[in-house]
């Protein structure tokens, strides 16, 4: 396996901060990323607020549609609110472009403490994320 997800529950602030160690490069690696989340969330039974650490994270530019596109299923699927805090320059446009095509959140901060400010005005303002 090319990666791993390290997964957190803050409980205190009801959030799962994921932080990925992932270079994706191959198809393998997409279903292999996703499948990591898949067994995480599946079990919890309900969608959660995640803010995703994105320092050691990134993808081959050639699968940026392919990842974008189960990035958005599993965001849809798993998570109400999402922040992602420091995605690459790569990873940044894959989120937006993905975002656009499958309605999937794009929210970024600079910080974690950013990111919990901007799920607490998100939270404040209800609705369902995805």
């Amino acid at each position: 396996m090319r990666g791993a997800i390290e997964f957190e529950y803050d409980v205190a602030r009801d959030v799962v901060i994921a932080t990925p160690h992932w270079r994706i490069e191959t198809e393998d690696d997409v279903r292999a990323w996703y499948a990591q989340y898949e067994a995480y969330f599946e079990p919890l039974g309900r969608r959660v607020d995640v803010v995703f650490v994105l320092d050691h994270f990134d993808l081959r530019p050639a699968l940026g549609v392919l990842w974008g596109e189960y990035r958005a299923r599993m965001q849809q699927c798993n998570t109400r609110y999402s922040i992602r805090v420091h995605p690459s320059l790569g990873v940044k446009l894959y989120v937006r472009t993905s975002g656009n095509r499958h309605g999937a959140m794009t929210d970024e901060a600079p910080d974690l403490e950013s990111a919990y400010a901007r799920l607490e005005e998100l939270r404040s303002r209800g609705g369902s994320g995805a």
